[in-house]
């Protein structure tokens, strides 16, 4: 069942009453929502995880999936975006780490936006 379904069904399950009981009740969505939460991949990401996931997704935009490929693994293996915080700046130099991209050079300012 998907998420948001089980959501609804405890708020329909548990939101009902008057007075106390609908404090309770209350009470008890709140924990069984925080439960089903915390089960699940939904929980903060620290700035680390964040850039990980998602440094190089300009690479791929609009790209062969060959050539991203390449550039990508080149930047691995010389740990050239492992830091969200020493990012290269767009310099003729720094563009040259994408080089066989289309249009590197904007490619290295969208990665620089995400940094």
């Amino acid at each position: 069942m998907p998420l948001i379904n089980q959501l609804f069904r405890f708020m329909f399950d548990y939101s009902t009453g008057s007075g106390e009981e609908k404090v309770q009740n209350q009470a008890a969505l709140v924990a069984s929502i925080s439960a089903l939460l915390s089960e699940t991949s939904l929980r903060e990401r620290t700035v680390q995880e964040l850039w990980a996931l998602s440094w190089d997704k300009p690479i791929w935009a609009y790209q062969k999936a060959s050539s991203g490929a390449v550039v990508v693994s080149r930047c691995i293996d010389n740990n050239v975006f492992a830091n969200p915080h020493q990012v290269p700046r767009n310099t003729p130099n720094n563009v040259g780490l994408l080089r066989g991209l289309r249009d590197p050079e904007t490619k290295l300012i969208r990665i620089n936006g995400l940094g």
